[in-house]
């Protein structure tokens, strides 16, 4: 039997113990009673940011029906809040704390007989602990430097279920309620919360309490409130509006991109969905940047948080890439004020309509702003689409539950998943690819209205869709069969000859057969685009549905005509040839007047597909490599990113160092043969991110000029601290340090200017920069520095360090391995929480090339089994290997053939990349002996 093989990649939420209890058990365990709904919270917090601790009350207004046996639930994390040992009821009666449960977090309150039926008051007093270090859920704390002082920050983040550990509430999304929140703290602080504060009172001499305006009905995960020093660094108002963003005095003139586009995108927003940013029930919108946190975005109603990484540009260069990612940041957290907070996901099992709009938003919106070029949602096909068909097709779920299979607190946590995030934004891209441009937007448009500050689930959007765009292609059952099932198809062409007439037949199947949960019996409805080659039209308008069950047919197109499928890759599906087809398409990428007509997206798409189906063993490799040919004239940035990922992923899984330096030459020659960094001046945005991407892979393939071009950037920076794009800073600390005579001078001059950067994006360059080098001693100050007692290196860029070691050489690669082994103890100690050991295991899971790499891995595991971080990886590596060990060993001696065949002497022109190899290295060190 032909060996089948999949690509491999570890979901984080497979690695996860399963509950053994039944679902109608869990159901009753962590959820809440619904005879009992809250109608609103007074929320009375005492805060101070120098104190671990903080108190409060809580005066919940809510209506009780059949409850006959006197008992109020609701959430209070035992771990996070102290209760008094009774509530009042209507400020009269006492109700006992009857009982705890410390699984579900959900405290029982007993009230006397007969009490309970109608609405009450219920009133808890509490005292909690403020979370600090790692830890970032509920309240948390940060400290950070300013003017040489220590300050601090409070802040919070109740997504999903922390709302609990802030203060006793129904803490279920569909529990929607409004909320008054006072915040009391030190007169030196300010305090900023979901809506504007509408009075301030003096409590004492150093004592401040702000009450804010009452909230719209809302869930409790979006309650949120900041406490510190911050200023308003830019506050924008606009009729009844005020959009403003808060952050520390020292960085409030990094905002330029954040300024320029804020409104930008809620204008765009709000023509979108046809809703004011009013309308949403809060007049401000408030962004606060916090320094030193490892919370991320947290897309509250009204106050949205961000690290600086997410929201704060360079102070006098801004890089093309460092504008896109801040805009698509805002984007995402903008939208899902309207997809998340407006209207809210009923339950977990629907967290794509929240988490997989925000994803597709934010590469779909900054797209509509008038006047820009982005190409965001073509960048979406290379960063989201392509990257999840990689992991869909092996460990796989349905994009949404049934709502009584999540109940477990682990279980509603892991519904945050790239399934969720990124699957679920691929299908809402087909879905407007399906629907139209114009019916996506009525659809949405309906959707938001109907469901105004309540919650929804994916068959109410599905219900609404299938009525606005009234054809077959968006009907509620066949959008399901993309929801309800795991993995996703491969369509199939055929060219089909039966009684003298000859068409196209195309039919499915489930790709792979290796998806979790797959019966291998699962059919879509899939929305069919495709053109000829005498068509040549690459719109993606829909031209069939080819139905479970069915083979559809395609008449009209001779004999001698590619055709592809899949039109710019909207379809989330991958696509099979004939042998006979794929040679058709492989000519017109060889001929350069048809390869220009076909659109760059599908010809990504096209080395994409080829190369994960040739693993499969559904097309020759020879047939694999005879198309990626074509790519010694292709110049397009966006076939070339996916083919140098695809190759690059190829060669790291090919164990033999012939095979393996063979593929990485190939691929060199072909990209010498059609790029040069000596291009035309960039015109568009996406030019300025194609400049730096030539120059990252023209470094890599050796290329001398890229070496030049990296000294004299590199001396440039010595002396001003800049270079002339800072889109290419990276690959110039890289190549500088990589090719320098004096390794270890160069390493300490980026590393002080590592300590000394208040640029994240700068810093972010350093340490991918240093982690290039070659050199063993720098390498190991490297790491020594990430576990001293008083090292410099942030605790927040800790991964990012040992991540640029151990992927961009070989020798990095072992060396982080190596270190691992010496110090995991001390590495789990020091970054407690982080899971340094678990992200190093699975950042190098794939990449364990050569049986040391393989050998160092397993002595860590063998040595440190009972480490925490080890035992939720150590499956990811085990499969990782063994699909590297049987690639290699059965198509291994296939590559290295058909790569001989087409290189047969490589001479002069041999190259082994230093970027990925170890052992003997080839250096050009002559170029840098001034460095």
């Amino acid at each position: 039997m032909t060996n089948m093989l999949s690509p491999t990649y570890l979901l984080p939420f497979l690695l996860l113990a399963a509950t053994a209890a039944s679902a109608e058990n869990d159901t009753e365990k962590y959820r809440l009673p619904k005879n009992i709904i809250p109608s609103h919270y007074s929320l009375d917090l005492v805060i101070d940011p120098d104190n671990s601790t903080f108190s409060g009350f809580v005066e919940i207004t809510l209506t009780a029906t059949n409850a006959t046996n006197g008992t109020i639930k609701l959430h209070a994390s035992p771990n996070h809040l102290t209760l008094k040992g009774y509530a009042l009821l209507d400020y009269s009666l006492e109700c006992n704390a009857t009982s705890v449960d410390k699984d579900a977090e959900i405290v029982t309150f007993t009230c006397p007989q007969g009490s309970l039926d109608g609405q009450h008051k219920l009133l808890v007093e509490f005292n909690g602990t403020l979370a600090e270090g790692d830890t970032t859920n509920g309240i948390y704390k940060s400290s950070y430097l300013e003017n040489e002082e220590q300050q601090v920050v409070v802040a919070t983040r109740f997504l999903p279920i922390y709302a609990r550990r802030a203060f006793p509430c129904f803490d279920e999304p569909s529990l929607k309620a409004t909320f008054d929140i006072f915040i009391t703290r030190p007169a030196s602080y300010g305090a900023l919360s979901n809506m504007p504060q509408e009075e301030s009172f003096q409590i004492s001499a150093d004592q401040l309490q702000s009450k804010f305006v009452t909230t719209p009905k809302m869930s409790t995960y979006l309650v949120a409130f900041v406490v510190s020093k911050f200023d308003a660094s830019v506050k924008v108002r606009r009729g009844n509006e005020t959009y403003s963003i808060y952050t520390r005095s020292s960085v409030k003139d990094r905002l330029e991109v954040a300024t320029t586009y804020a409104t930008s995108l809620i204008d765009t927003l709000v023509e979108m969905t046809g809703i004011s940013y009013d309308s949403l029930g809060d007049e401000q919108l408030v962004q606060v940047v916090l320094p030193n946190t490892l919370g991320g975005t947290v897309e509250n109603l009204g106050l949205v948080t961000y690290s600086e990484e997410d929201l704060l540009n360079e102070q006098y260069i801004i890089g093309h890439k460092e504008k896109q990612r801040i805009v698509m940041n805002m984007a995402n957290q903008l939208a899902q004020q309207w997809f998340g907070d407006y209207v809210s996901p009923r339950w977990w099992s629907d967290t794509w309509l929240q988490e997989g709009f925000g994803t597709f938003f934010q590469y779909y919106i900054p797209d509509l702003i008038a006047d820009e070029d982005f190409e965001l949602e073509q960048q979406f096909v290379l960063d989201v689409l392509q990257s999840e068909l990689e992991k869909d097709g092996v460990f796989s779920r349905p994009l949404y539950d049934d709502e009584d299979d999540i109940n477990t607190l682990t279980d509603e946590k892991n519904e945050f998943n790239d399934i969720s995030y990124y699957k679920g934004a691929c299908i809402v891209r087909m879905i407007k690819g399906m629907a139209g441009e114009d019916y996506f937007k009525e659809a949405l448009q309906k959707y938001l209205k109907k469901y105004h500050y309540n919650t929804t689930s994916t068959q109410e959007l599905l219900q609404i869709i299938t009525e606005t765009a009234v054809d077959v292609y968006t009907t509620d059952f066949a959008i399901r069969t993309w929801l309800e099932q795991p993995g996703y198809p491969l369509l199939t062409a055929n060219y089909t000859h039966q009684y003298n007439t000859s068409f196209i037949q195309i039919s499915q199947e489930p790709f792979g057969g290796n998806s979790s949960n797959s019966t291998g019996d699962s059919k879509w409805y899939i929305p069919v685009s495709y053109t000829t080659a005498d068509e040549r039209d690459f719109s993606i308008a829909m031209k069939n549905l080819l139905v479970p069950g069915y083979k559809n047919r395609i008449y009209g197109v001779k004999n001698t005509s590619w055709i592809i499928f899949n039109m710019q890759r909207h379809g989330y599906y991958r696509v099979n040839y004939d042998d006979g087809l794929w040679d058709l398409i492989i000519k017109a990428m060889n001929n350069e007047e048809e390869r220009n007509t076909i659109h760059a997206l599908n010809r990504a798409q096209l080395i994409d597909d080829i190369f994960v189906l040739a693993r499969m063993a559904r097309v020759s490799f020879q047939r694999a490599f005879d198309l990626a040919e074509y790519l010694r004239n292709e110049t397009d940035y966006y076939p070339w990113a996916t083919a140098v990922k695809t190759l690059k992923s190829l060669a790291d899984r090919l164990t033999d160092d012939e095979t393996h330096y063979l593929l990485l030459n190939t691929t060199a020659r072909w990209w010498k043969s059609a790029m040069s960094i000596e291009r035309a001046a960039p015109s568009k945005h996406i030019d300025y991110i194609k400049e730096a991407f030539i120059l990252e892979w023209s470094c890599k393939f050796e290329q001398v000029d890229c070496y030049n071009y990296a000294k004299e950037q590199f001396r440039k920076y010595k002396d001003t601290t800049m270079v002339s794009n800072n889109d290419m800073r990276a690959t110039v600390f890289c190549y500088a340090l990589r090719n320098s005579s004096k390794p270890l001078e160069d390493y300490e001059f980026l590393f002080s200017k590592y300590v000394a950067s208040t640029s994240v994006d700068e810093r972010n360059d350093l340490i991918t920069g240093m982690g290039c080098s070659l050199d063993d001693t720098v390498i190991s100050t490297y790491l020594n520095e990430t576990l001293a007692d008083d090292s410099r290196i942030r605790r927040e860029d800790v991964i990012a360090v040992y991540r640029s070691l151990y992927s961009s050489s070989e020798i990095g690669l072992e060396a982080v391995l190596t270190f691992a082994f010496n110090t995991a103890p001390d590495m789990v100690a020091k970054y407690e929480g982080m899971r340094v050991l678990t992200s190093i295991f699975l950042g190098t899971a794939p990449i364990l090339r050569t049986p040391k790499q393989r050998g160092l891995i397993n002595q860590i595991v063998d040595y440190y089994s009972e480490i925490d971080d080890i035992l939720v990886s150590d499956w990811s590596v085990y499969y990782a290997v063994q699909y590297t060990l049987l690639l290699s060993k059965t198509y291994g001696d296939t590559i290295k053939t058909i790569l001989q065949e087409k290189i047969p002497t490589q001479g002069a022109n041999h190259l082994q990349p230093t970027y990925f190899v170890s052992g003997v290295l080839t250096l050009i060190v002559a170029y840098f002996t001034s460095c």
